[in-house]
């Protein structure tokens, strides 16, 4: 969708390998935000704020 333009809220495009990344990436982006498991079809996603 961002190749295309179309406006998206900000997050990662490839999966989290460990907290310290995604503590980086929370403090980065700013709370509260979401967190969906990658894989094992998870279908709704954590708020974490």
């Amino acid at each position: 969708m961002k190749k295309v333009g179309v406006p998206v809220i900000p997050g990662t495009d490839e999966p989290l390998s460990n907290l310290e990344e995604a503590l980086e990436i929370a403090n980065t982006i700013g709370y509260p935000i979401m967190l969906k498991a990658a894989g094992g079809g998870g279908y709704w996603p954590s708020n974490c704020t």
